[in-house]
C-alpha cells in the first residue's frame, strides 16, 4: 500500500450527498395541498368516495415532479404520506369514513409518483411534466361531469336545462337575465334594449334597470353574440369549459415561472374545481362577466410577469371592458411599472390602459339608459357601502370554491397561500405588483358590498388566487430558471 507523503493531506472519504429534508417536506406539503383542493362536494358521499382516487392521482404527480431524485422509494413514500395526510384532511371535514377506499387510494399515489420519477430519469425533461398537465386536465373534465364519473349525471341534467330558451317571467336571477339578454341579442336586439327587457322580464322585477350601473357591459355579450353556432345557454357552458381548461394550462404555465413543475400544479388543480362549480351546479352562474373576466386576467398577470407590457396592458383593458369593477387591478400595473428598470416603457403602456379602461367604462355609463331620476349613478354607486367587513371577504373568498374537498376554508386557505407565495418572490417588482393584485381587490371586497347578496363579486378574485398559490413553494420548491431581474 503507497504511504502518504510528508506534508501531504490525508484524503477524507467521499461522502454521499445527504438528502434534502426541506425540499422533501415541501414536496410532500405541496402534493397534500394539491390532494385536498381535489373537488369533492360536501353532503354527497358518491362524489368523496372517487375524489379520494382522484387526490390519489394528484398527490402522486405533484410528489413524482418535486421530491430530489435519488433513492428509488423516496418520491412514492412521499406520495403515499402526504396522500394519507390530504385525505384524512378531507375526511376530517366531511365527517364520511370509506376506508376501503381511503386504504386503496394511498397505495395509487405511491405507483403514480413512481412513474413520474421514472419518466424523470429515462425520458425528456419535459415528458413528464406534460404527461401531469395532462392527467390533470383529464381531473378537469372529470372535475365538469364531462369524463363519467360522480358529476357527468349533474352536468348533463344541467345542459338539459339550458338548453330550453330563459322565457319571460320564469326567473328569477341574474344569471338568468344574462341568458334572456344573449337569446334576446341573437333575435337582432340591440344589447342595451336587451337588457333592459330581460332585466324587467325577471319575476322579482317590474321595471327597467333605474341606473348605469345596473347594466353590464357590453363587450362579453356581443361577444357571445358573434360565436357561431352558439345560440343558448347550453352552448355557452361548453364555450366556457373549454375556456377553463385553457385557463387551467395557463395557469399552470404562470405558476412555473417561479415554482417546480410539481408545485405548479395546485394552480390548475384549484381552477378545475372552480370550474366544476360553474358547470355542474344550477343556478347559472357561468353567466356572470366576473368569471370571464376574472380568466382575462390570469392572461393579464402571466404578461406582465413577462414583461411583455403592452400585451400585459391590452389584456387588463379587456378585463376591465367585461367587467368594469376589474379596475381594481390597475394599482398592480402601476406599481410594476414604478418599479422596474423598464419604467418608461411599462409607465406608457399602463398609462394608456387606464386612459382606455376609464373610456370604455365612461362610454358605457353614458350609452347605459337610465330609468330613475337625475343622478342615479351617484345613487346607485351609494348602495355598494353595504358590507359587513371581515365577514363579507371571507364569503367572497369562498364562492366558487364551495365544492372543494377541505369545505369552507378552501378559498381562504387559496388566498393565504397566494399572499404568501407573491410576498417570496425574489424579483423586487414582480413581489409588489402580484402583492397589489391580491391584497387592493381583497380590500375593496373587504370595504364595498351593495347588499348580503353580491358575494358573488369575489368571482373576479378566484381565477388569479388559483393561479398565485402555487408560489406559496416559492423559495423551497423553486424552478431552476425562474423569472428575475428588474
Amino acid at each position: 500500500m503507497a504511504k502518504r507523503r510528508k506534508g501531504q493531506r490525508k484524503q477524507e472519504p467521499v461522502k454521499a450527498p445527504s438528502p434534502d429534508f426541506v425540499r422533501i417536506g415541501a414536496a410532500a406539503a405541496a402534493a397534500a395541498i394539491a390532494a385536498m383542493l381535489v373537488m369533492a362536494p360536501p353532503d354527497y358521499p358518491p362524489g368523496i368516495a372517487v375524489a379520494l382516487w382522484v387526490s390519489a392521482v394528484v398527490a402522486g404527480l405533484v410528489a413524482g415532479l418535486s421530491t430530489p431524485q435519488g433513492e428509488w422509494w423516496l418520491s412514492p413514500a412521499v406520495a403515499a404520506a402526504s396522500c394519507l395526510v390530504g385525505e384524512l384532511a378531507m375526511l376530517g371535514v366531511h365527517g364520511f369514513d370509506p376506508a376501503a377506499t381511503l386504504v386503496a387510494s394511498v397505495p395509487l399515489a405511491a405507483v403514480v409518483a413512481a412513474g413520474m420519477s421514472w419518466l424523470r430519469e429515462t425520458a425528456d425533461s419535459r415528458v413528464a411534466p406534460i404527461v401531469a398537465l395532462v392527467a390533470v386536465l383529464a381531473v378537469g373534465l372529470w372535475s365538469f361531469g364531462i369524463l363519467p364519473g360522480p358529476y357527468a349525471t349533474a352536468h348533463e341534467t344541467f345542459v338539459g336545462e339550458l338548453s330550453v330558451p330563459v322565457a319571460a317571467e320564469t326567473y328569477g336571477f341574474d344569471g338568468s337575465i344574462y341568458q334572456r339578454t344573449f337569446q334576446l341579442m341573437n333575435e337582432g336586439t340591440p344589447y342595451y334594449e336587451a337588457f333592459g327587457r330581460a332585466f324587467m322580464d325577471d319575476g322579482r322585477i317590474d321595471v327597467l334597470p333605474p341606473g348605469p350601473l345596473n347594466y353590464r357591459e357590453p363587450l362579453l355579450f356581443w361577444i357571445w353574440a358573434l360565436l357561431p353556432g352558439v345560440n343558448v345557454g347550453a352552448d355557452l357552458l361548453r364555450v366556457l369549459e373549454f375556456l377553463m381548461l385553457l385557463l387551467m394550462a395557463g395557469a399552470w404555465f404562470f405558476a412555473r415561472q417561479f415554482v417546480d413543475d410539481g408545485a405548479a400544479l395546485i394552480a390548475p388543480v384549484a381552477i378545475a374545481t372552480l370550474g366544476g362549480f360553474y358547470v355542474t351546479m344550477p343556478p347559472s352562474w357561468f353567466t356572470f362577466p366576473e368569471l370571464w373576466a376574472s380568466g382575462v386576467m390570469v392572461l393579464a398577470l402571466i404578461l406582465l410577469m413577462r414583461k411583455r407590457w403592452w400585451e400585459a396592458a391590452a389584456a387588463l383593458v379587456l378585463a376591465v371592458a367585461i367587467r368594469e369593477l376589474m379596475v381594481i387591478f390597475i394599482p398592480a400595473w402601476l406599481v410594476a411599472s414604478a418599479l422596474t428598470k423598464e419604467r418608461r416603457m411599462a409607465l406608457l403602456a399602463s398609462g394608456s390602459a387606464i386612459v382606455v379602461s376609464v373610456a370604455v367604462v365612461a362610454a358605457h355609463l353614458a350609452a347605459a339608459p337610465s330609468a330613475g331620476p337625475a343622478g342615479s349613478l351617484a345613487a346607485s354607486a351609494k348602495t355598494w357601502l353595504q358590507s359587513t367587513g371581515l365577514p363579507r371577504l371571507q364569503e367572497a373568498l369562498q364562492f366558487g370554491f364551495p365544492l372543494i374537498a377541505i369545505g369552507a376554508i378552501g378559498g381562504t386557505l387559496l388566498f393565504v397561500l397566494a399572499v404568501a407565495g407573491a410576498a417570496q418572490v425574489r424579483s423586487n417588482w414582480r413581489r409588489w405588483a402580484l402583492v397589489t393584485a391580491l391584497v387592493v381587490p381583497a380590500l375593496f371586497l373587504t370595504t364595498f358590498s351593495s347588499g348580503p347578496y353580491d358575494y358573488y363579486w369575489g368571482a373576479i378574485l378566484s381565477a388569479p388566487v388559483a393561479a398565485i398559490a402555487p408560489l406559496a413553494f416559492t423559495r423551497l420548491l423553486p424552478r431552476a430558471t425562474a423569472v428575475q431581474g428588474a
